[in-house]
């Protein structure tokens, strides 16, 4: 320390040197740095807020495919707290992940010989990990349609809050929305089903979504509360029986 102050101090005036440091620690500086002539001028740089994490991760989220549900102003929400290296490290992991699992998609269709309909995109799952959210998302399942052509349409899901979207699956294609999957497999779920004025709209809503694709194209209903914990697990039974699926539709 004496050396450096020393240095800092210098033998000579110096005239037009500005020196700048850093520190997330003010408290274990010594207060020999901080007296006046030497790092006397303290200015705290405080956490992101809300609009500055928005703004922070549509500058590191630029570049990245992203799946139509995922909201800037979502991510925000649930990283208070977060610098902005914290949320640069968040968006790295999650696109890594999301990475991760394409890959593995196309090895198993280029094993299966199948011509690979994934595509590399971010989804909602993949910042639970991460961005320490606190609710448990699930992909909730409309409906199944032919691959082609792909229905489109705008929407929420059950909950009137996530949109609607279609993802082409192998052979079929799925229209999704998620939701929170404790509603249906958590410890109040059964309560929740059971309460008519929670499942009477929510009903209505999954057959109004049926009936909206219909104008479009041949639909193969799916029961109401059909619930999956990832894309993953979704995926993995519609590839195993996609061909057999898709002989339902003309």
């Amino acid at each position: 320390m004496s050396q450096f102050l020393a240095e800092f101090d210098g033998i000579d005036e110096l005239r037009g040197v500005l020196v700048l440091g850093a520190t997330n620690r003010l408290d274990m500086l010594d207060t020999a740095v901080l007296r006046p002539g030497r790092f006397d001028d303290i200015v705290e740089m405080m956490m992101p807020d809300q609009a500055d994490r928005e703004a922070i991760f549509a500058v590191h989220l630029r570049q990245k495919p992203m799946a139509k549900e995922i909201q800037t102003v979502t991510l925000a929400g649930k990283t208070e707290g977060f610098s902005g290296a914290d949320i640069a490290a968040v968006v790295r992991k999650a696109a890594m992940t999301a990475v991760r699992r394409a890959v593995k998609t196309w090895k198993r269709e280029r094993r299966e010989n199948r011509t690979s309909s994934s595509s590399v995109r971010i989804w909602r799952t993949h910042w639970k990990k991460f961005a320490g959210d606190g609710v448990s998302m699930g992909i909730y399942l409309f409906c199944l349609t032919p691959a082609v052509p792909r229905p489109e349409f705008a929407g929420t899901g059950i909950d009137g809050e996530h949109p609607l979207f279609v993802e082409v699956i192998g052979d079929v294609a799925a229209v999704l929305a998620e939701v929170n999957i404790e509603d249906f497999v958590g410890p109040e779920s059964q309560e929740k089903m059971e309460d008519l004025k929670w499942v009477a709209p929510r009903a209505l809503c999954h057959e109004e979504v049926i009936l909206t694709v219909m104008e479009q194209c041949p639909v193969l209903p799916v029961r109401f509360g059909t619930v999956f914990s990832s894309m993953e697990a979704l995926a993995a039974p519609l590839r195993g029986h996609g061909e057999t699926l898709a002989k339902f539709f003309p």
